[in-house]
């Protein structure tokens, strides 16, 4: 049987344990994390008109899908998107949302938003309000939706021709039991 000396075996066995030691000592590398950033909205110039919320979302580790948003301090809260047709921007109602793995999707003016009717009294006071976006893989993240102010009276006209819901095709759009009951009167 071969003879194995102390400092030899130390030898071979100390480049072993190094890579061994430094392993364990290594921390994973940092997985994507399912997160939203930067949520926002303005209040419309009139009261009474939705508004839309903006902000990102940066995909985690799996594609995942978007499949509802909630939110205890407004009356209504939906997935919508614009979108240009024969010339006329319109707004679709969303079921869903992809959200790539490691990717991003951006909720912006123009394009996908989440349309939102009567924010309460309580939460325009606090400048916030929270929303859960609910997830297929069963994530529920709470965000904190900042409100910014109405436009001002000079510039009404102005910021709602930017806004998502100025010159859309509103017709067949459910706006909701109050705007109904405005029209009527």
């Amino acid at each position: 049987m071969p003879v194995i000396r102390p400092a030899l075996f130390a030898s071979l066995i100390a480049p072993v344990a190094a890579t061994a030691l430094l392993a364990a000592c290594t921390p994973p590398a940092k997985q994507p994390v399912l997160n939203i950033h930067g949520a926002q909205t303005t209040l419309p110039a009139v009261k009474g008109n939705p508004g839309a919320v903006y902000f990102r979302i940066n995909g985690g580790p799996e594609d995942v899908k978007l499949l509802a948003v909630l939110s205890p301090d407004t009356q209504r809260i939906e997935l919508h998107e614009s979108v240009s047709e024969n010339g006329l921007v319109k707004m679709n109602k969303l079921q869903s949302v992809d959200v790539p793995a490691k990717g991003t999707v951006e909720f912006r003016q123009g394009g996908k938003h989440v349309m939102v009717w009567g924010i309460n009294d309580a939460a325009i006071q606090r400048g916030t309000f929270p929303i859960t976006f609910v997830f297929s893989n069963k994530d529920r993240i709470v965000a904190d939706v900042k409100i910014n102010p109405a436009p001002t009276a000079g510039n009404a006209a102005a910021d709602a021709a930017k806004d998502d819901h100025a010159g859309h095709d509103m017709a067949g759009m459910d706006m909701g039991k109050d705007a109904a009951d405005k029209d009527s009167q």
